[in-house]
C-alpha cells in the first residue's frame, strides 16, 4: 500500500463493515493459526475525510504527535488538519495533504482549536521536573486563507502550567492563562503571524478558577465582542470574560489590557505632543451610568469623564493634561496625577489672546498675529509656569542672534585639589565596630535595593541597637527583634540610588530613649512604649552624650547641656582639635564652591560627607560640624562669602557663620513639588549667581530660580516653570538670561539619544529683569543647549546660540 494511502483517515462507517469484520475475528478466533490459513475477506471500506461522520469534535486531551492512526485536530467541509506519525497535516480534499510541521520528540502535546485558528503546545520538560529551561514548544496555525503555522517563542510554560485559553474568532486570537510559580499567574495573547507572546497587562486583581494546571483543557470564547475600528485601518476589540473586559489593540504591534466596572463605548485620537504622534483616549460607562474616560495604552488610569473633550481637537501634553488654541482663547483641561477617581474632577483654565489672531501651530508652539507683529505662546509654558502675569507668557522672536553646531564635548568634573588633614569615608554611624553577623541579618530583614537606610548602631553595655530610618531595632545573642518604630523624621536624598536621612543619634537615660531626631531639628524623649513625653527643639542635632544628670546635646550651634526635663543649662562652642599629630593628604574630589580659603580670619572651609569643616592650617588646628545633605545629589554644596559672613548652602536651605566659624543662623527654602530629581534634574540645577549691587543670591532649585535676599532673610520665587529645563544664569548689564526648553523630555531625546527628530523644535531665551524681576522670552527655532551674549552692558545684547551634534 503506497505511504499516502497508509495516511487516509480510518473512520469506519456503522453497519456491515462493522459487523464483517466482527464475524471475521470469531471465525479466526476458532482456528488453529499454525496451521489453517483463513480464506479472503473483503477489505474494510475506509471514508475519505471528507466523507467523514459529521459529529466530529476536536480531541480535549494531550496526545503523542507519533501516533499511527490519524488524529484529526480542525476540519471544516472537505478541509482538514491532523497529526500522525509526528507530521502535523493539511488535506484540503481528504486525499492530497501538506505537511505544516514535524515532531522532532514525541512529547506530550495538547491543542486548543477555534473555528480558524489552532494553538499546539508541546512539554519540553514535565511540570513536576525540577530541570531548569524552557517548559514549552509552541505553534499556531491560521486556517484562513490558507493554512499558515507561526512558530512562536519558547517560554518557560508548556500545556500542563495552562490554567485556561480563551479564544476569539474575529480577531482570531487565544488568550492563554499559565501558572507562573507556586501561586500566580500570566497571561498571554497569541496573534494571527505573531512568534512573540504578547503579554497581557492586568490593571486589576483577580485570583483564576482554583483548578490545577492542565486539568481543564476546554476552549473558551470571549463574549460581549464589540470592535472600534480606527482611522488608519486598525481597531480595537473589546472582550469579556470570566473575570473582566479586555481590550485588545490589532496593529503591527499589538497588545492587550484587563479593566474592571466599566465598558468601553467610544474611542477618538487627540495628537500627543510629547510623543510626537497620535494617543487613543477611551470613553467609558458603566452600569448605573457614570462615566470614565483613560489613555488606551499602558498608561491606562480611570478619569472623570470631561465632555469637553469630545468636542473639538484638543491634544495632550502628558496624560493628564490637555490644551488646545484658538484665535480668541487658549484652554487646558488638566487632572490631578495619582489621585483616586473620586477627587480627581478635572480643572480647567483659559488664556484670553485679545486682539491676536492665530496663524498656526508648531507643535506645542502657537503662533499670533498681535497688531502686525509675530508673536508665540508656548503651550508647555501656558501650562507649566506659576504665579506668572499673561505677560510674561507671551514670546517674541528672538532678534540679534547667530547659531553654531559643534561636537558634544566629553564631560569633565570640574574637580580640583587641596592639602586637609587625612580624612576618610565612614561606613556606619556608630560607636562601636558592627559585628559582621549583625550586618548581614540587617540585609536580610532590611534588604534595601536602591534604597539606603538612615542606619545608626549603637553598642550600649552587651547589646547591640539599630536605627534604620524609623525602624528600631535589638540584637543579643545572635537575635533581632523589632522594639518598634520611632515618631522620627526621614529625608531622602536622591542620586543614582536613594539614600535616607535620618535620626543621627540616640541614648538610654534615665529610664527613657533619647533621640536627636535631626531632620525635625529636635531631641525628643521617649518611654518604654516608644511614646513621645518630651522634645526639645534644636537645630540639626547629631549626638548625644548622658553624663550623670545632665544630656549633652552636639548640634550645629554648638554644644548644648540639658537636665531630665530639658533645661538649658549652657550651650557652648564646639572645640577646635590639632592636626598636629595628623597625616596631610592631597583631596582630589572637590566641587567647585566646595572649598572656601577666608585669608581674612584664617580657615580653609570645606564640605565633605554631610560635614563642614573649618581647617587652620597655620595653627594647625580643626573642627567638623554636621550639617546634612542636599535633597538633589547632583547639586553641591556651596560655600561663599557674604560680608562678615560664610554661607554654606545646601538646595534646601542655608546656613550662617560668622568669620571665626561660629553659627549664627538658618534660613530654609523647601523644594518644591513637582520637582526635578534624578534624571528631571534641570542642567542648571544649584547655578548660584550674586547681584553685588542688591546682594541677591540667584539661585536654580529645581523647577524655580530663588532669588535669596540675606540682608532681609528671606527667600522669594521670581520664576517657576515645572517640568521645564532651566540653564545655567548669565547675566548681562541689570538682566540675567538663560535658556529654557519648556518640554525638559526634549533634553532627554537630544543629549542622551541624540535622534533625529520630525518633531518642531525651538529654544526661548528667557530674560529677568533684576530689578523688577519682569520676566520676557525670545524664542528661536531649532534645540541650542548653550549661548554666549555680546555687546555693551546698557544695550540688549546680540547671541550665539550653541547647538552639539
Amino acid at each position: 500500500m503506497k505511504l499516502r494511502r497508509r495516511r487516509i483517515i480510518t473512520i469506519v462507517s456503522i453497519g456491515i463493515p462493522v459487523l464483517a469484520v466482527i464475524f471475521y475475528l470469531v471465525w479466526a478466533s476458532d482456528t488453529k493459526s499454525e496451521s489453517v490459513i483463513p480464506a479472503a475477506t473483503p477489505p474494510v471500506q475506509v471514508k475519505p475525510l471528507a466523507d467523514a461522520t459529521p459529529d466530529w469534535s476536536p480531541p480535549a486531551e494531550p496526545f503523542a504527535p507519533d501516533t499511527a492512526e490519524p488524529l484529526v485536530l480542525w476540519r471544516k467541509e472537505q478541509s482538514s488538519i491532523y497529526v500522525q506519525n509526528s507530521q502535523l497535516y493539511y488535506s484540503s480534499d481528504g486525499v492530497d495533504e501538506q505537511v505544516l510541521y514535524v515532531w522532532e520528540k514525541a512529547l506530550p502535546t495538547q491543542a486548543w482549536v477555534s473555528e480558524s485558528a489552532l494553538l499546539i503546545g508541546t512539554q519540553l520538560i514535565d511540570s513536576s521536573s525540577e530541570q531548569e529551561g524552557h517548559r514549552g514548544a509552541w505553534i499556531s496555525v491560521q486556517t484562513q486563507p490558507a493554512p499558515a503555522i507561526t512558530e512562536l517563542d519558547n517560554i518557560y510554560f508548556g500545556p500542563q502550567q495552562v490554567l485556561a485559553v480563551t479564544a476569539a474568532n474575529e480577531p482570531r486570537i487565544f488568550l492563554v492563562m499559565a501558572r507562573n510559580g507556586v501561586s500566580n499567574f500570566s497571561e498571554y495573547i497569541v496573534a494571527p503571524s505573531h512568534k512573540e507572546w504578547i503579554s497581557n497587562d492586568r490593571r486589576i486583581s483577580f485570583t483564576p478558577d482554583p483548578n490545577e494546571p492542565g486539568t481543564n483543557n476546554q476552549l473558551r470564547y470571549f463574549s460581549n465582542v464589540h470592535v472600534f475600528p480606527l482611522p488608519e485601518g486598525s481597531s480595537i476589540y473589546s472582550f469579556a470574560d470570566d473575570y473582566s473586559s479586555l481590550l485588545y489593540f490589532q496593529s503591527a504591534h499589538p497588545y492587550a489590557l484587563r479593566y474592571i466596572d466599566y465598558s468601553l463605548t467610544d474611542v477618538r485620537q487627540v495628537f500627543s505632543l510629547n510623543e510626537h504622534g497620535n494617543r487613543l483616549v477611551g470613553r467609558f460607562s458603566n452600569e448605573v451610568g457614570d462615566e470614565a474616560l483613560s489613555f488606551l495604552d499602558l498608561s491606562f488610569e480611570y478619569m472623570p469623564y470631561e465632555p469637553r473633550l469630545w468636542e473639538g481637537a484638543w491634544q495632550t501634553l502628558n496624560n493628564y493634561t490637555f490644551t488646545r488654541a484658538a484665535s480668541e482663547k487658549i484652554e487646558v483641561i488638566q487632572y490631578k496625577e495619582q489621585t483616586p477617581f473620586d477627587a480627581n474632577t478635572p480643572t480647567y483654565a483659559a488664556f484670553p489672546t485679545g486682539e491676536a489672531r492665530l496663524i498656526t501651530t508648531k507643535g506645542a508652539l502657537a503662533e499670533y498675529n498681535v497688531r502686525g507683529k509675530t508673536e508665540y505662546i508656548s503651550l508647555y509654558d501656558f501650562v507649566n509656569t506659576e504665579e506668572a502675569s499673561p505677560g510674561h507668557l507671551w514670546i517674541s522672536p528672538l532678534k540679534k542672534f547667530a547659531v553654531k553646531n559643534e561636537e558634544r564635548p566629553a564631560y569633565t568634573p570640574a574637580h580640583f585639589s587641596y592639602e586637609i588633614p587625612e580624612w576618610s569615608y565612614q561606613d556606619y554611624n556608630t560607636n562601636k565596630p558592627v559585628p559582621e553577623e549583625l550586618i548581614d541579618t540587617m540585609r536580610e530583614v532590611r534588604p534595601g535595593e536602591d534604597y539606603g537606610y538612615a542606619k545608626v548602631f549603637r553598642k550600649l553595655g552587651a547589646q547591640w541597637f539599630m536605627l534604620y530610618d524609623r525602624y528600631f531595632y535589638k540584637y543579643i545573642d545572635g537575635e533581632l527583634s523589632e522594639i518598634g518604630e520611632l515618631p522620627v523624621t526621614v529625608t531622602v536624598s536622591t542620586g543614582e540610588a536613594f539614600s535616607g536621612r535620618g535620626a543621627m543619634d540616640f541614648v538610654r537615660w534615665k529610664e527613657a530613649w533619647w533621640i536627636a531626631d535631626t531632620e525635625a531639628s529636635r531631641v525628643i524623649k521617649l518611654n518604654d512604649k516608644l511614646e513621645l513625653e518630651a522634645e526639645f527643639p534644636i537645630h540639626t542635632p547629631y549626638h548625644l552624650t548622658a553624663d550623670g544628670e545632665q544630656l549633652h546635646i552636639t548640634s550645629i550651634a554648638g554644644r548644648s547641656t540639658v537636665d531630665d526635663q530639658f533645661k538649658l543649662l549652657n550651650t557652648k562652642s564646639l572645640q577646635f582639635e590639632s592636626t598636629a599629630n595628623k597625616k596631610k593628604t592631597m583631596f582630589e574630589g572637590f566641587m567647585p564652591h566646595q572649598l572656601y580659603e577666608d585669608t581674612s580670619s584664617g580657615l580653609t572651609w570645606y564640605y565633605l560627607d554631610g560635614s563642614l569643616y573649618q581647617y587652620e592650617a597655620k595653627k594647625q588646628k580643626s573642627r567638623s560640624l554636621y550639617i546634612g545633605y542636599t535633597i538633589n545629589a547632583q547639586a553641591q554644596v556651596k560655600i561663599v562669602p557674604y560680608k562678615d559672613e560664610i554661607i554654606v548652602m545646601l538646595d534646601h536651605r542655608l546656613e550662617r557663620f560668622d568669620r571665626q566659624g561660629n553659627w549664627l543662623s538658618t534660613l530654609a527654602y523647601p523644594r518644591s513639588i513637582p520637582d526635578g530629581l534624578y534624571g528631571m534634574t534641570t542642567r542648571g540645577e544649584g547655578n548660584l549667581m550674586v547681584d553685588e549691587a542688591s546682594q541677591l543670591h540667584y539661585l536654580i532649585q529645581g523647577y524655580k530660580i530663588l532669588a535669596i535676599d540675606l540682608a532681609h532673610n528671606e527667600v522669594n520665587t521670581v520664576f517657576r516653570q515645572n517640568y521645564a529645563d532651566i540653564g545655567p544664569l548669565m547675566r548681562h548689564g541689570n538682566n540675567i538670561y538663560f535658556v529654557l526648553h519648556s518640554d525638559l523630555e526634549e533634553r532627554y531625546r537630544q543629549l542622551v539619544q541624540q535622534e533625529e527628530t520630525s518633531r518642531p523644535l525651538y529654544t526661548e531665551v528667557v530674560k529677568i529683569d533684576m530689578q523688577t524681576q519682569a520676566v520676557s522670552r525670545s524664542v528661536v527655532d531649532g534645540y541650542y543647549s548653550t549661548f554666549e551674549m555680546e555687546g555693551n552692558a546698557g544695550d540688549e545684547p546680540s547671541f550665539v546660540l550653541t547647538g552639539y551634534n
